[in-house]
């Protein structure tokens, strides 16, 4: 089951790579999720017209399946290595994902870019990214000490 959540991992970031490169400005998709800025989340999404925020918009449809498949192939690494509670933190991870999710859709589907969803966005994105950091360096350093590749 490992393989086949990293293989859907692997695909779906190639997806959304392929989507989002159709944007104007691609660099922008990084800069939308973690900015607190109502003028720079305006300006991002006024650059894109409608055909770029249409196009942002449709890339959700594999990003929310792939903070599902993230946190099953993360967690399932981290259990390799460990029976803690720490186990569940890519899906912590994957719930701030889906939050930011939802946010966004919600704020560039009705064109008012409320300030307080913008910070709420952000902050889930920013928790997100953290955390998944945090496991990644926790895999490493678990990688690391063990005397033999768990797979």
């Amino acid at each position: 089951m490992l393989l086949i959540n990293g293989i859907a991992c692997v695909l779906i970031q190639l997806g959304l790579f392929l989507i989002l490169s159709k944007l104007p400005t691609p660099a922008d998709a990084l800069l939308l999720q973690l900015t607190f800025s109502k003028e720079t989340f305006t300006h991002i999404a006024q650059t894109w017209g409608i055909e770029g925020t249409h196009i942002y918009l449709n890339h959700y449809y594999l990003d929310m399946m792939y903070p599902i498949f993230y946190s099953l192939f993360l967690s399932g690494i981290l259990k390799k290595f460990s029976s803690t509670s720490i186990i569940y933190l890519p899906f912590i991870a994957c719930a701030f994902d889906l939050i930011e999710n939802t946010c966004h859709i919600l704020l560039l589907t009705s064109g008012n870019f409320s300030f307080s969803l913008i910070i709420l966005a952000a902050l889930c994105a920013w928790i997100k990214w953290i955390i998944l950091l945090i496991t990644l360096i926790l895999v490493f350093l678990f990688w690391k000490k063990s005397p033999s590749p768990p797979y």
